[in-house]
């Protein structure tokens, strides 16, 4: 595994490097750097949008499955199975493309976190001859702080350009001291926030209703059967989700060095204009149904299911 990483560090921090010879600056590079990978991992996210929507697509006869096998786990888990299948949805199709971008994700970091080494290629004797010495992996991961320190002492000239709109990318913000660095964490945040509600905007209109009259009228809810998950517990959970995750970048970007946050921001940035495009073209046409091409969106389901229900 340490030889698929290595190689993986070794690939990507190439690319930063050549990034860096054309353009001289690390902001612009994180940000050259941060497009061209999306790029690459841009099939596994499509796919992951895909899935997404597939599984959209089937939620209502899903639903219905739990509703009507509630007490049959087994006859449940063949339902759902057979619904997959009718439909052409692998249902580790979403968590798949994820698992194969956490190696990158990883990776990324590693490289942005360490640029002498991936940028300029020093090593540990490089590093000694300006008096710095790691004593673990984590201190080798904080070299950019290292290194500031001995600018400071004036044993060196910084070698690397960390000036981006006036910011030094090299320095961390300071949660105690409000100054031009807090922008990296709040953008970061709000970023992240925003990506999480546009994931939001692919529910149908008849979804986003359903949900709407959900809380409007109390008096029509009733507690979940044995089995069946209670609506208004994912619902809190997924609120819960889209609040804790921008406090968690705001917590991350403002005790790692300020050019992972821009590296947060580019690719938060990225993401969002995927989403959009993903939610008001793919998502749509994956709604469709596969037999015969017809337009068969959730809200024409759900009337499918209200009228069999009847005749049954």
């Amino acid at each position: 595994m340490g030889s698929i990483f290595d190689a993986l560090y070794s690939a990507l921090g190439w690319l930063m490097e050549i990034i860096y010879s054309v353009v001289k600056n690390y902001g612009v590079s994180i940000i050259i750097f941060t497009l061209l990978t999306k790029a690459i991992l841009f099939p596994l996210n499509l796919n992951q949008q895909k899935s997404a929507a597939g599984m959209q697509k089937v939620k209502p006869l899903l639903d219905e499955a739990q509703k009507k096998y509630a007490n049959n786990k087994e006859k449940l888990s063949e339902e759902t199975m057979k619904i997959y299948k009718e439909n052409g949805i692998n249902p580790a199709g979403g968590c798949l493309p994820l698992l194969i971008q956490l190696p990158f994700i990883w990776a990324l970091y590693r490289i942005i976190q360490q640029p002498y080494t991936y940028i300029l290629h020093w090593n540990a004797d490089k590093f000694a001859q300006y008096g710095i010495k790691f004593a673990n992996k984590n201190e080798m991961r904080q070299e950019i702080q290292f290194v500031a320190a001995k600018i400071k002492e004036g044993v060196l000239t910084n070698p690397l350009n960390f000036k981006f709109l006036g910011m030094d990318l090299s320095e961390t913000p300071d949660i105690h001291k409000f100054g031009p660095l807090w922008a990296i964490p709040v953008l970061a945040a709000a970023l992240t926030f925003a990506q999480s509600k546009l994931m939001f905007i692919g529910l149908s209109k008849e979804e986003l209703e359903l949900r709407k009259t959900k809380k409007n009228k109390p008096e029509n809810t009733r507690p979940p059967r044995p089995g069946e998950k209670d609506p208004s517990n994912t619902e809190a959970m997924t609120n819960n989700m889209i609040y804790f995750m921008p406090l968690m970048t705001l917590w991350f970007t403002f005790i790692l060095p300020a050019g992972i946050g821009l590296y947060w921001i580019t690719g938060s940035a990225v993401q969002i204009l995927l989403t959009y495009v993903s939610n008001k073209y793919i998502v749509p046409k994956m709604k469709t149904n596969t037999k015969g091409g017809k337009s068969d969106d959730i809200e024409a389901v759900r009337t499918k299911l209200r009228e069999k229900r009847k005749d049954s």
